[in-house]
């Protein structure tokens, strides 16, 4: 038996291992940026043929669990909701888990220090 994926009744061209790989990354970032390029030999990001990226990528796209944007021949595949958990079954992932993009990022603001306030055109501007 060859070490390709068999999908339904056709051997398919992506291995389990690279397809596993693809997913881990598009569920780790939430999103993933594909060359439309089958002649590429690496994707940007993953050591896999670029083809193979393309491929999987289609295959999420028509079961609907990633929206995709092309512009300047690159198409930005984003997971969906019913992405994160048909990849979080298919991975084995915890609830607790969430993809970067769909986590909130806190930041730090700095304070207004004493000098700046009354300087801006703010209600609390002081009358001359």
């Amino acid at each position: 038996m060859s070490s390709h994926a068999v999908c339904g009744s056709r051997a398919s061209l992506v291995s389990k291992k690279n397809q596993r790989a693809i997913y881990s990354y598009l569920f780790k970032e939430g999103a993933i940026v594909v060359h439309k390029n089958p002649n590429d030999p690496r994707h940007s990001e993953l050591d896999i043929p670029n083809l193979q990226v393309m491929l999987t990528m289609r295959s999420l796209l028509s079961k609907e669990v990633v929206t995709e944007k092309f512009t300047w021949q690159h198409n930005y595949y984003l997971l969906t909701d019913e992405g994160v958990e048909y990849l979080r079954r298919y991975l084995d992932l915890p609830a607790s888990v969430f993809p970067a993009t769909h986590t909130k990022k806190t930041m730090d603001r700095p304070g207004r220090s004493e000098g700046n306030q009354g300087r801006g055109y703010g209600r609390n501007r002081q009358q001359h």
